[in-house]
């Protein structure tokens, strides 16, 4: 075991506190030296660290001293890292050479250890599936993503590198497979909803920051693909969004990939779209010919609206100018009969208006003759009568 070496260190720890040196060697230098070793020991991988223990134990030799049995640590530690060095190289090369998924899946799954990566029981690598099928599983599209270039660092992955994206790659496919089948299971259009779109989506997004394409499709792209499925969905009415569900479960049938659950919304979308469209341009043929039917007077209408407009004012006018004639006509024969000496004439016998026209003034001092002709002559007519 290790005790021997973590015993120690908290020795030198708690010694630190009182005093400085320890053979000539700061307790400083010493605490941290041990606790490099320990460092180095809990980094390798569990069958490393049996050789180093089988190493510093030496098939029971006796050390002399403390200070060579740490030394031999030391070495013991050197060996197993340049072995695991070596492996991981040649689990790099593996990884990094690899240009089929079946190739690059062998690859991570026989040096998983030395990569640092999990694919045990239990792991999220574990829980993809083999479907559709054993020959087309899920962890093969780990592999589709691990190969494409534009996924891959420049130089090819590393450990620094790789872990992340391997990571971050079978969380996405996790995601797929879990979006499609919440469809499969779902029991009814209500069950549906659309959390397995809006789930996805959010997965996609994370992903992005890691890593850019996803079955050979940039993650941007599916992004964007997958933000207009809901908000096309979004812009329905109730009763359409319940249309759109209702063909995306078709009745229960299982699909065999997530594309084609996405695929499957994008054409009832698409159905649900047509139908609201056309509706909307029989309601605008139906406003059309309602407004045909209340047509407004034409150029013609118009014009001979405007002629009956005109001859009616003429009429007036001439009704008005008759009136003022027989006016005229009246006052004449007056003055006539009466023989009178005009002083003030109207000076407009044309006008409409009774206060457009002047009454004749008679004098005075000519009244009597004047009464005296009216009499003469209105004996006369009589006579002629």
């Amino acid at each position: 075991g290790m005790t021997w070496v973590t015993d120690l260190l908290a020795k030198f720890q708690a010694a630190d506190a009182v005093y400085d040196y320890h053979s000539g060697i700061a307790l400083s230098e010493k605490i941290s030296t041990l606790q490099g070793l320990v460092n180095r020991y809990d980094a390798l991988p569990a069958a490393n660290q049996t050789a180093v223990l089988v190493a510093v134990w030496n098939e029971g030799t006796d050390y002399s001293r403390s200070q060579a049995t740490t030394e031999a640590l030391d070495a013991a530690l050197t060996v197993q890292e340049g072995i695991i060095a070596g492996e991981i190289q040649t689990a790099l090369n593996a990884v990094n050479t690899a240009t089929t998924k079946q190739v690059m899946i062998a690859a991570i799954e026989g040096n998983a250890g030395v990569l640092g990566l999990d694919v045990g029981e239990g792991s999220d690598y574990a829980k993809l599936v083999n479907y559709p099928s054993e020959t087309n599983s899920r962890h093969w599209s780990v592999g589709v993503d691990l190969i494409n270039e534009g996924n891959k660092p420049e130089g090819g992955y590393d450990l620094d590198s790789l872990k992340p994206i391997f990571d971050a790659i079978v969380a996405t496919r996790n995601a797929t497979q879990a979006s499609m089948d919440h469809v499969n299971n779902a029991e009814s259009a209500e069950a549906l909803g659309m959390t397995w779109v809006t789930d996805l989506l959010a997965k996609f997004q994370a992903a992005d920051a890691v890593y850019d394409y996803h079955s050979g499709i940039a993650l941007s792209e599916k992004i964007s693909t997958l933000q207009g499925l809901v908000n096309r969905y979004d812009a329905l009415p109730g009763a359409n969004q319940t249309a759109v569900l209702t063909a995306v479960w078709n009745n229960g049938e299982d699909y065999a990939r997530s594309q084609a659950t996405t695929d499957a919304l994008d054409a009832a979308l698409t159905v649900q779209e047509d139908l609201i469209g056309e509706v909307s341009e029989q309601g605008l043929n139906i406003q059309m010919a309602t407004i045909n039917a209340e047509e407004p007077l034409g150029a013609e209408d118009e014009t001979e609206n405007y002629e009956a407009t005109a001859d009616e004012t003429v009429k007036k006018e001439l009704n008005e100018e008759e009136i003022t004639e027989e006016t005229a006509v009246d006052t004449d024969g007056a003055q006539a009969e009466g023989d009178e000496e005009v002083v003030e004439e109207t000076d407009n016998v044309e006008g409409t208006s009774e206060e457009n026209q002047e009454i004749p003034v008679v004098e005075e001092e000519d009244n009597e003759d004047v009464n005296a002709d009216v009499e003469v002559e209105s004996g006369g007519e009589e006579d002629a009568a």
